[in-house]
């Protein structure tokens, strides 16, 4: 024999959710947008991509100064020049003596400097190359950021229209429970049918159902909210007014191309191919560097004392490039096609971003549309439900009248709330994709 138990009520599994409700974290949508900035990795790797950005464009301007160095040699020949003077100046009777030329060792200190004079604006190119490397960086990371903000922005208005659709279900799970009641108490009377009771308890079951459903599905976005906020695993709970709109003066922000950062992020690409072009171009003129040194060594200058001296160098080098079998005209090749594939996709995205914009456009006002007629249908069940319940109460409506009306009034509630949010995250992808 198969025993069957009661299914708990609403209020037992509202109850069974307290604690986790208690403990839940409840944010703003503020507060949502600046802690998933604050602690996505994505814009951390940005970040650290802009720092190594700067960092090469730093070093490019550190080439610009002079470069100072210390160097130290020892070395050793086996052999040395001597000068015999009597064998140069042979005089009879007198006996010159030989000039030894060092012992065969060298030993050299210095403190060397070395500065670039003309490089044909190569290293010029180079860093103003890199600034604009730089600033894609950043340029990439606040792309990176508004489409966060965006991300954020959608999953919490989705999360507070699932929760809107889980307090719908439940007041549909509440008026069965009454129903059900008043059923059992006419029944014991006399004057209802079980067939009316189990009638009832069926559509109470799939209440239920709907109900845990939609509580999965709250769950289910808060947790996606929390992994976005940089706490995953626990439930973050949205407490801001779903009815708020993000464009309080209903006014459809125009599109804005030119501010728009994924735009700027390929205009600094391209800038950088145009200062790496001009450097390339620099490396056909002549180099000239200037050197000078301050030595401490032994012999020195001086290879007849062969004692250990000070003394200063300086000299200027001139080198130039004359043949190199097309290496720089190959990469001035490479730049130019680069920007043409720059240029190309910036065109594609500029028609890709005015697409995504007139569709966001669409969007939004088909879903001010459905918001209206969601609201009036809501006017509307109410309305019936209320006027079926009166007959229902008097005997002159059935039972199945009086849960289908229910039904529609829930079925009115649920889409309310999904019409609500839905018109928020058209908001959103609107706002977005205005580039405002």
């Amino acid at each position: 024999m198969i025993h069957t138990f009661p299914k708990p009520p609403v209020v037992v599994l509202i109850l069974l959710l307290l604690p986790t409700i208690l403990l839940a974290q409840e944010y703003s949508l503020d507060q949502c947008i600046e802690e998933a900035l604050a602690t996505s990795h994505l814009l951390l790797a940005g970040h650290a991509e802009a720092d190594a950005a700067r960092a090469a464009r730093e070093k490019a301007e550190a080439e610009l100064w002079p470069v100072l160095g210390l160097t130290g040699s020892y070395s050793w020949v086996s052999e040395t020049m001597e000068l015999n003077l009597s064998d140069r100046l042979p005089i009879p009777g007198l006996n010159l003596p030989s000039i030894e030329f060092g012992d065969g060792t060298t030993t050299d200190l210095a403190l060397a400097a070395q500065a670039t004079l003309y490089a044909g604006g190569a290293k010029r190119a180079a860093i103003r190359a890199n600034r604009a490397s730089e600033q894609a960086a950043h340029f990439e990371i606040a792309t990176d950021s508004l489409e966060l903000v965006k991300q954020v922005q959608a999953v919490y208005y989705r999360t507070l229209g699932a929760q809107a659709g889980t307090r719908a279900a439940s007041s549909s799970v509440a008026r069965l429970e009454r129903h059900l009641a008043s059923v059992r108490q006419t029944r014991e009377n006399g004057m209802a049918t079980r067939e009316a009771e189990l009638l009832f308890l069926s559509h109470l079951q799939k209440a239920k159902q709907a109900f845990l459903n939609a509580e999965l599905e709250a769950s289910s976005s808060r947790l996606l909210l929390g992994l976005l906020t940089g706490h995953p695993g626990e439930e973050i709970h949205p407490v801001d007014n779903l009815e708020q709109s993000l464009l309080p003066v209903q006014i459809i922000p125009d599109l804005a191309l030119a501010t728009r950062p994924e735009i700027a992020v390929i205009n600094r690409h391209v800038e950088m191919l145009d200062h790496t072009q001009r450097a390339v171009k620099g490396s056909y003129l002549p180099k000239v560097d200037i050197q000078g040194a301050y030595h401490y060594g032994k012999p020195g200058v001086d290879m007849i004392a062969g004692d250990w001296m000070d003394y200063a160098t300086i000299g200027v080098n001139l080198s130039w490039v004359l043949w190199d079998w097309g290496g720089r005209s190959r990469q001035l090749q490479q730049v130019k096609a680069s920007q043409r594939a720059l240029s190309q996709s910036r065109a594609g995205l500029e028609k890709s971003l005015t697409n995504q914009y007139i569709d966001a456009r669409n969007r939004y006002q088909n879903a001010s549309d459905l918001l209206s007629s969601a609201n009036d249908l809501l006017v509307i069940e109410r309305e019936r439900y209320s006027l079926v319940q009166s007959r229902y109460d008097q005997g002159m409506a059935t039972e199945t009248e009086l849960l289908d009306a229910q039904d529609d009034l829930t079925l009115a509630e649920i889409e309310l709330a999904v019409t609500t949010a839905g018109l928020r995250m058209a908001e959103v992808n609107l706002i977005h994709a205005a580039g405002n």
